[in-house]
């Protein structure tokens, strides 16, 4: 017993630290959506039918490592909103408003997501790898704000709907570090439930230059449905991004 805590030991009583990063994500939705639709026409194409086009947006994040028993702390903040110019092959209803055919369509997609983890590395990995490899586990809490806008101006129709949701996740995390200024990174977080589902996907490659500043790039694949009060939406988005941070 003794000699398994001592190999266990190390794993869970390593120094405290923290890292923050900011950076930019170069965004592209695709999917559809659909309010208080009756039929397939109701289904509006993210690209196609409402013209939403790529952005490229601001992302953050944050990381304290605790000693001991206390559990890590992550933090995620990734705001997201897509805008462009579409049209409806045929007439459609959106909320409460029927829409016309081939008349220009304007629409708008909110869709922050806010995350904070708790998890734990596996104890020994870090000290047995040589501080090489380590794996988190442990859950996160996602916050969902999101608003779907169509109008119509012509017709002088428009129609919106807003949803705050809180959604629990599962969450793991990995780092290869072969290097001392180099370490490979990924991500998970995801969950699904009565026809929902959400899934968040980073791999990340990280070059450490200089003490306490570190450069970073990667992909990020976002997959999202949503199905409450008569709003349904099937949301991936994706794309490259790159950060700056600091870490102590």
């Amino acid at each position: 017993m003794a000699a398994c805590i001592v190999l266990i030991l190390p794993g869970w009583a390593g120094a405290a630290g923290f890292e923050a990063a900011v950076g930019v994500w170069h965004q592209s939705p695709s999917g559809d959506v659909t309010y208080k639709g009756q039929t397939g026409h109701d289904r509006l194409d993210l690209e196609s039918s409402l013209g939403l086009d790529d952005k490229t947006g601001l992302l953050f994040r944050a990381r304290l490592e605790t000693p001991l028993i206390l559990p890590n702390i992550g933090f995620m903040a990734t705001p997201t909103t897509f805008s462009g110019k579409g049209t409806a092959k045929g007439s459609f209803t959106f909320g409460n408003q029927t829409f016309s055919a081939d008349a220009p369509i304007d629409g708008k997609l909110r869709l922050n997501q806010y995350d904070v983890s708790l998890f734990y590395g596996i104890p020994g990995l870090k000290a047995a790898t040589l501080g090489m490899f380590n794996v988190d586990l442990g859950l996160n809490l996602r916050l969902m704000d999101v608003d779907i806008e169509v109008r119509q101006e012509q017709a002088g129709l428009s129609e919106s709907e807003s949803l705050l949701l809180p959604v629990p996740t599962l969450y793991a995390g990995a780092s290869l570090r072969p290097l001392d200024f180099f370490a490979l990174e990924a991500e998970a977080r995801g969950v699904t439930y009565a026809g929902n589902h959400f899934y968040s996907l980073i791999g990340r490659v990280r070059f450490d230059p200089l003490d306490h500043l570190f450069l970073a790039g990667g992909y990020r694949y976002d997959s999202i449905s949503i199905d409450e009060k008569g709003l349904k939406a099937d949301v991936d988005i994706s794309g490259p991004f790159a950060e700056i941070g600091i870490s102590f």
